[in-house]
């Protein structure tokens, strides 16, 4: 790949990280303020994951965006910026579930409650054991990988019983039949996360300019799909019992 065509990429992937998740987190806004009580949840949810995205992004990159940042304040910033996603992510599993139960009355709230324990609960035994794994620069960032694994499979979990529901009830959708494949496509990308972060725990040399690529396409098409969800869903006056 030439070097013209990388640098491209990999600006895309350095400002595009940062404006596409806005993008969405504005049209989260505009669901939100436009349509039915029901797509209000959807609302909530791009406008949730648009900012999760954002503060990841930034955080990530953070150094580029403040040369003069050093890596004593960058740690310190890790805590806060985890909290702040942390609580973004439990809200967005909320509101995907939710707009299920009211647009289509189903029930699994408690299970949604489990699956959103379950993830910080599944890191716990890395926690504690954390001085076994914490050895060397390199053991440090399989340590990483682990953690993101072993939170990784509740949310699985919890894209599957999503999808499920999603796709049973895609028939009580008049104007927005193919809304059940925006937790297939979520549900994609994060089995492909979960096996680039095993390869890499494994040994396997990782692959930066795949990973850029799928996190650019990951952010467009839910983007996409919050274009989809303000052109489709039922506006305020539209409202169904």
């Amino acid at each position: 790949m030439s070097y013209l065509l990388y640098s491209f990429i990999f600006k895309v992937y350095i400002y595009g990280g940062l404006m596409i998740p806005c993008l969405c987190a504005v049209l989260g806004i505009v669901i939100l303020s436009k349509k039915d009580k029901c797509a209000k949840w959807l609302g909530a949810w791009f406008l949730a994951r648009g900012l999760c995205d954002f503060v990841q992004h930034f955080y990530t990159l953070l150094p580029r965006y403040i040369s003069s940042i050093d890596i004593k304040t960058y740690s310190a910033l890790s805590f806060p910026k985890s909290c702040v996603t942390a609580v973004l992510s439990v809200f967005c599993f909320i509101s995907i579930f939710l707009y299920a139960k009211w647009r289509y009355s189903s029930k699994g709230l408690l299970a949604t409650i489990l699956l959103i324990l379950a993830k910080p609960v599944a890191v716990i035994p890395l926690v504690l054991a954390q001085s076994f794994f914490m050895k060397s620069a390199g053991s440090a960032e399989k340590y990483a990988y682990l953690r993101y694994l072993a939170s990784a499979i509740p949310e699985i979990a919890f894209w599957i019983f999503i999808l499920v529901i999603y796709y049973k009830n895609r028939e009580k959708e008049e104007k927005q039949r193919t809304l059940w494949t925006l937790p297939l496509f979520i549900l994609i990308f994060n089995v492909y996360f979960v096996i680039r972060y095993l390869l890499a725990v494994i040994g396997v040399k990782t692959y930066l300019l795949i990973d850029i690529h799928v996190t650019i396409v990951q952010l467009v098409i839910i983007t996409i799909y919050a274009f989809y969800v303000l052109s489709k869903a039922p506006n305020k006056l539209e409202e169904t019992s």
